[in-house]
């Protein structure tokens, strides 16, 4: 819970019964605010081991373990300053925040109106582990508010005496992964799943042992497609969930393809900035290269898995072809139009 005031936030958290709906536990911290600040989100990571709460310029990190609220407290993140566009001079600083089904926190600026979110890759991690990266994604309209969910995902309260019900909760395998900056064959993963699961076994596809860590490191020995099975279980059932991943490439990419490579290109037409998104597919070393109508290369940039932002704006309008290559082999093709 918190209630803002001009100069202060208060920032209290509670125990919470399930069954009986008792508040329990009380605590408190202020956090101050600036001038004008509209800039407060609050929200629990996916494990509900930290909470975070943000003004305008600072995100501040709970670790709800901690034998005190402020005991647990660290500032993890300041804004940097960074402003919308030339045209919209907005800080795009901290504002209310929401959970993805991916297992990150989005955050959205609450001082005016922005097409800028910041992501939180790990909220699970402590401290600057969480990985709070500012104004990394562009999102297609401006924006200063971000949609609120209930928790879908909470499941029954097995054996309570106010489930009347008679639900179990039957666990659901979910995961996602994300390569190593250095070594692009080291995959971290991490787990999504849900309805209480209480053990996991990982199958990487490679001939390499099952592991039973919930969110584990793994280093494929060399590049190819691999069968990567997650399976998790509690007393009332298993669950497994396999996805094809492919690391590296070895031969061109075409609609024939046993394996396509996932490329999303957003939005198009573009007016500045081009999010390219490559999905189950985990480059070496890829490229995107832009082309002009007369085949004249007008930009090249490296591009990973997941997200990558290419800055259009000092290209003229018209018609580019692009194109990623990953050590010399044309994995996939298109067009964009330039507004």
């Amino acid at each position: 819970d918190m209630l803002v005031w001009d100069s202060i936030t208060v920032v209290s958290t509670f125990d919470f019964d399930r069954c009986t709906g008792t508040l329990s536990n009380y605590q408190h911290d202020t956090i101050a605010n600036y001038e004008g600040s509209l800039g407060v989100g609050a929200v629990f990571s996916p494990s509900s081991r930290y909470f975070y709460v943000t003004n305008d310029s600072n995100l501040y990190q709970y670790d709800m373990l901690a034998p005190t609220l402020i005991q647990g407290k660290k500032i993890v993140a300041e804004y940097d300053g960074f402003i919308n566009s030339p045209e919209w001079p907005v800080e795009v600083n901290f504002g209310v925040f929401a959970p993805g089904p991916d297992g990150r926190l989005y955050n959205f600026t609450g001082q005016g109106t922005s097409r800028w979110a910041h992501v939180m890759y790990e909220p699970d991690e402590g401290g600057k582990s969480c990985d709070f990266r500012q104004h990394i994604l562009p999102i297609p309209n401006q924006t200063r508010s971000a949609p609120n969910f209930p928790n879908y995902r909470l499941g029954p309260l097995d054996g309570s005496s106010c489930d009347t019900l008679g639900l179990d909760n039957h666990p659901i395998a979910k995961y996602r992964y994300e390569p190593d900056s250095i070594d692009y064959k080291r995959i971290r993963y991490t787990d999504l799943s849900y309805f209480r699961p209480e053990t996991w076994s990982w199958d990487f596809g490679d001939g390499s042992p099952k592991i039973s860590i919930k969110s584990p490191y793994h280093t494929f020995p060399k590049d190819g497609t691999y069968k990567v099975c997650l399976t998790v279980s509690n007393e009332n059932s298993s669950n497994t969930s396999c996805r094809d991943i492919t690391i590296g490439v070895s031969s061109s990419d075409d609609e024939t393809a046993e394996h396509p490579i996932d490329v999303n290109i957003f939005p198009n037409p573009v007016q500045d900035v081009l999010l390219v998104t490559i999905g189950e597919y985990v480059p070496a070393q890829a490229y995107i290269e832009f082309y002009s109508a007369l085949g004249q290369q007008v930009h090249r940039q490296r591009v990973y898995y997941g997200h990558n932002n290419v800055d259009m704006t000092a290209l003229t309008a018209g018609v580019y072809a692009w194109r990623i290559v990953d050590r010399g082999v044309l994995v996939k093709s298109g067009e964009v139009v330039k507004m």
